[in-house]
């Protein structure tokens, strides 16, 4: 007796059935790329806020007086930074380095050797 044929494996387009993908009306959008050195680089000295994220860029060269509003991620994208914080202590960042921060703290930020060019990841809504 003949068995009945068993149904193998096919392709399966994006959002079909099985494909393990959303349909594409369901997929979530990608946006753009963007360059976060480029955009720190034209923020002058004041800070950039990265629209719709909780990101924030910024470029330093020098000494610069900071207070956090929130508590908050810092990461050196480019260059040196020295943060010092109260009591004398300070932290020394190399690019790759980010240090948590917490709300209401004062600190100064100081370039080493030309700029730092830095990202701010606030706890704030974006």
């Amino acid at each position: 007796m003949d068995e009945p044929p068993v149904a193998g494996p096919r392709d399966v387009g994006p959002g079909e059935a099985g494909s393990g993908e959303p349909a594409l009306e369901q997929r979530a959008h990608v946006g753009e790329s963007l360059n976060l050195l480029a955009l720190a680089r034209a923020s002058g000295e004041g800070t950039t806020a990265v629209p719709g994220t909780y990101l924030s860029v910024r470029r330093v060269a020098g000494r610069v007086r900071e207070r956090t509003a929130s508590a908050a991620w810092l990461l050196v994208l480019e260059g040196r930074l020295i943060v010092d914080l109260p009591h004398g202590d300070f932290r020394i960042l190399a690019r790759g380095d980010a240090l948590h921060l917490p709300a209401d703290l004062d600190m100064t930020l100081q370039s080493v050797e030309g700029e730092a060019l830095l990202v701010w990841r606030s706890s704030t809504t974006p």
